[in-house]
């Protein structure tokens, strides 16, 4: 096997890079940034078991009947809560 180098800038290499990267399919680009993810996750914080999102909606806001849960409802429809 004959060993190949190449010298580039750094440039050249951001466009080589991109232009690999449109090659993918978006499925396969977001496969890799979840790869990376998980990576980082395990590197930074080691074999920890993976959670569940804390999602919430409006609907679910209004169903808890909560005092705090009706005044955050009310800042989301009148657009003054930001998250």
């Amino acid at each position: 096997m004959q060993k190949i180098a190449t010298i580039t800038t750094h440039k050249n290499q951001s466009v080589a890079d991109f232009a690999y990267w449109q090659t993918k399919t978006p499925q396969e680009r977001l496969a890799a940034i979840e790869f990376l993810r998980q990576q980082y996750i395990k590197f930074k914080f080691g074999d920890v078991p993976p959670r569940f999102c804390r999602v919430f909606t409006i609907k679910n806001k209004k169903a808890t009947g909560r005092k705090k849960d009706e005044a955050d409802v009310e800042d989301l429809e009148n657009n003054q809560l930001y998250i």
